[in-house]
């Protein structure tokens, strides 16, 4: 059956979204290793250990939502992830989580959402809030600012996860997408801070209230 459209002026909020499996399979790091070639060793110590470099949960939520609607010509705008656990290659993971706020920023609708990765023993995995836009070309037939926006830049993984850095956890703000620490949480790092947030943001000025992309 086709996945209907999602249309955020449309929903009702909170919107819950139920959960999802996602695989890690040993497949995937076969392909993952083979498209490193000898490039990112940080990545490649982890799948010679049979663990799932971080990358392979960053996208939840967006996956979450895709498996519920049909996002075609959205835009994935802005993630910010904790890794709480190091995840084994053959695990399957599931993916709750729920469309949390929908609000207008310079005549484009942002969805904001939040998922919660757990493990085959119920153990989180990761937590995560993404932003996306509906479609990237402004909708004149809306108000240019209504509903708010800048609380999903600062607020990061939301109350469960505070990200004031304490003992075992490591914050790292990373604006333009990659990550370079690979094995911190596979080391012994309770919790990775990650924030993703891609180019074109900060290029057009499509960002949060705050002018940060």
């Amino acid at each position: 059956m086709p996945l209907r459209p999602f249309d955020p002026a449309a929903v009702s909020l909170p919107l819950d979204l139920a959960a999802v499996p996602l695989p890690i399979t040993s497949a995937s790091g076969e392909r993952w290793s083979k498209g490193l070639g000898d490039r990112c060793p940080a990545v490649r110590e982890l799948l010679s250990r049979g663990v799932a470099p971080p990358f392979a949960v960053t996208g939840c939520t967006i996956f979450l939502v895709s498996s519920h609607f049909d996002i075609t010509g959205g835009v994935y705008w802005r993630e910010q992830v904790t890794y709480h656990r190091p995840v084994r290659l053959g695990e399957t993971l599931s993916i709750g989580g729920r469309v949390e706020q929908v609000y207008v920023h310079d005549g484009r609708r942002y969805q904001v959402m939040t998922s919660r990765t757990v493990g085959e023993d119920g153990t989180r995995v990761a937590t995560s809030r993404s932003t996306g836009l509906g479609k990237y070309r402004r909708d004149e037939g809306i108000d240019r600012e209504r509903g708010g926006g800048a609380g999903h830049v600062r607020d990061l993984i939301g109350d469960d996860d505070s990200v004031a850095a304490g003992v075992g956890e490591k914050s790292i703000g990373n604006r333009q997408g990659g990550g370079g620490r690979a094995g911190d949480v596979a080391r012994g790092v309770d919790k990775v801070h990650v924030v993703l947030a891609p180019l074109v943001s900060e290029r057009r000025g499509a960002g949060g209230d705050d002018g940060e992309g």
